[in-house]
């Protein structure tokens, strides 16, 4: 780049500005005159630059900046600032995004304003540039970009996971209705084990692919409920006859305790038994045969308060936080009956928020079981 030479300050006039006034702004300014050179700045532009100007910088001109850079990261050179501009013309120029670059290197995104300053008889004698910073509006734009590509690729994914959930659930339906077909046709053969050995996997691929498409709609946001009122000892009893025929092939202990009288809340009734039968899958899974799960239900200041708990591998410490979220697992080496896709609490929690409720887990950490306690709004008496 050829050396800039300044035109002599004897020839053309140097701009006037009080310097109390530019300090007063709540903005970094600066004021060069027709040559380039720097000849006010407040500390705010000091603070920007990362430095102030000495006599080493006698030959920094149009900015004050170590270095610009460009949006896109590229060196922007000084007699290419838009600085250079305002000078030869006389243009203005609004928000203009530069990064500018500190001494120690750090940038920092910066919203430019500039506009020529000029003597009484209109000729340009200088310019002015007002400039903030935005980093942290800049960053915080970017991360929003990347949360927004993040939350299309997870709906793009939520999507995919439905449609073949769908595809896989239409074959086995005949395959369920064959094995029916074989157990009434033949009963107490020799293939009677195999038989009930393609019911089990059929019935398992099934609750996998029900979870698929459960956690697909949540993402989506497509679950609608429908409420009224109902009694939730009731809800309490078919979410228990789910799961029994897992818990006595377990040969675990089951205690309910609910209260005598009706606990009247307004709910999905359907849902409310799915939340039901997730925890206490969850139990049984999670817990060693001949071990002990319990379900309670009481009433505390207009809550209905439902608490699933065992005496299982329990949930270490560092994994309480994120266990309700989606494709989340337990220590799948320990659980008696493995294979879950770790829907199953992701869908809990967004069911009982649904219901203006809350669910927590916790547990004293690994062979210390787990509890997980619901709590949602009581509905009006149906007495």
């Amino acid at each position: 780049m050829p050396a800039i030479v300044p035109i002599s300050s004897k020839i053309k006039p140097r701009p006037v500005l009080d310097e109390e006034l530019i300090e007063a702004l709540p903005v970094a300014v600066y004021v060069c005159d027709l040559d380039g050179v720097i000849v006010r700045y407040n500390r705010k532009a000091e603070e920007l630059w990362g430095r102030s100007l000495g006599p080493a910088d006698a030959n920094m001109l149009y900015c004050g900046a170590y270095k610009l850079h460009l949006p896109d990261g590229m060196i922007l050179p000084q007699d290419r600032a838009p600085m250079v501009e305002a000078l030869r013309s006389g243009a203005s120029f609004r928000n203009l995004e530069f990064q500018i670059e500190q001494p120690n290197g750090q940038r920092l995104w910066v919203l430019v304003n500039i506009d020529p300053l000029r003597d009484e008889a209109g000729t340009i004698v200088g310019a002015i540039n007002c400039f903030q910073d935005v980093t942290e509006h800049k960053l915080a734009q970017e991360q929003k970009l990347r949360i927004d590509e993040l939350n299309r690729s997870l709906q793009r994914q939520s999507e995919f996971l439905a449609t073949v959930a769908h595809e896989l659930r239409s074959p086995l339906a005949p395959v369920r209705s064959a094995l029916e077909v074989m157990r009434r046709s033949s009963p107490g053969t020799d293939a009677e084990p195999m038989r009930a050995m393609i019911e089990r996997q059929v019935a398992h691929m099934t609750r996998l692919i029900d979870d698929l498409i459960d956690g697909a709609r949540v993402t989506a946001g497509k679950i609608e409920l429908k409420k009224c009122g109902t009694d939730l000892r009731d809800i309490v009893d078919r979410g228990v006859e789910l799961i029994r025929p897992q818990i006595d092939a377990a040969n675990q202990e089951l205690v309910v305790e609910v209260p005598r009288w009706p606990v009247s809340i307004v709910a999905d009734a359907m849902r409310l038994t799915q939340v039901i039968g997730n925890l206490l899958g969850n139990a049984t899974k999670f817990t060693p045969v001949g071990g002990r799960i319990c379900v309670s239900l009481t009433v505390e200041d207009n809550l209905a308060v439902l608490s699933v708990s065992d005496d299982g591998i329990g949930i270490p410490s560092e994994k309480l936080p994120s266990i309700f979220e989606m494709f989340s697992q337990g220590e799948q080496a320990c659980a008696r009956d493995p294979g879950g896709l770790g829907i199953g609490l992701a869908l809990t929690k967004r069911l009982v928020e649904m219901h203006d409720g809350n669910i927590v887990a916790e547990s004293a950490g690994r062979g210390h079981g787990s509890n997980f306690v619901c709590r949602l709004p009581m509905g009006p008496s149906m007495a």
